[in-house]
């Protein structure tokens, strides 16, 4: 279990800042943590990435004024709209419509004048 989850388990809140040993630095519980972190727990914990879901970004929303319940600060706020886009799946894949032999070339994109000298 990686150090997210146990932080997770033991206590049902991600802080703000930890040490590289894994000391609670600040103890505060920023939305851009859970926005940052909900991708991590929908593939290794779907479980514990649900009640963290509506736990802590759910719970953030309020639907009837279509914006979060409190102000967020601007990191925050777009955090947590990444955090809550990605767990209902509506980010789109915007290189799935890249050619295949784009994608496999030498890394190098294609110039405004590669297509003027095409024709």
């Amino acid at each position: 279990m990686g150090f997210i989850s146990v932080s997770w388990e033991e206590n049902g809140q991600l802080y703000g800042r930890y040490s590289h040993s894994g000391e609670i630095l600040e103890r505060t519980e920023p939305p851009a943590m859970y926005g940052g972190s909900i991708g991590y727990f929908i593939t290794s914990d779907p479980q514990a990435g649900r009640k963290l879901y509506e736990n802590k970004l759910k719970f953030l929303y309020n639907p009837d004024i279509g914006s979060w319940k409190s102000d967020l600060s601007y990191y925050d706020s777009n955090w947590a709209w990444f955090g809550v886009a990605l767990y209902n799946d509506l980010l789109p894949n915007l290189a799935a419509q890249i050619p295949d032999e784009v994608l496999a070339g030498d890394g190098t994109a294609p110039t405004p004048d590669d297509s003027v000298n095409e024709n």
